[in-house]
């Protein structure tokens, strides 16, 4: 299971921000350039994971449903970053 918000941060354009499972553990990902580095912590994962839809771009408020399915299977603090 994979979940995908767009998110405005300070860029033109919405960042992607990923969530899924792998081998039992929770991933996630954002294209920010914060994000591209593997163990970051990036502000655009951390409010979509805690919730927050302030600068959510995406029109897919029934995902975070998904996100919460994941976060139950592994509720590692904010989940890898890849």
């Amino acid at each position: 299971m994979r979940v995908e918000f767009k998110v405005q941060g300070s860029g033109k354009d919405p960042y992607l921000v990923s969530f899924w499972i792998e081998e039992n553990q929770c991933k996630s990902q954002c294209s920010c350039p914060a994000g591209r580095f593997k163990g970051k912590i990036c502000k655009h994962r951390t409010a979509i994971f805690n919730g927050d839809i302030t600068n959510l771009q995406s029109d897919n408020l029934e995902d975070f449903d998904k996100l919460k399915e994941i976060i139950a299977i592994d509720s590692s603090l904010y989940c890898d970053y890849q």
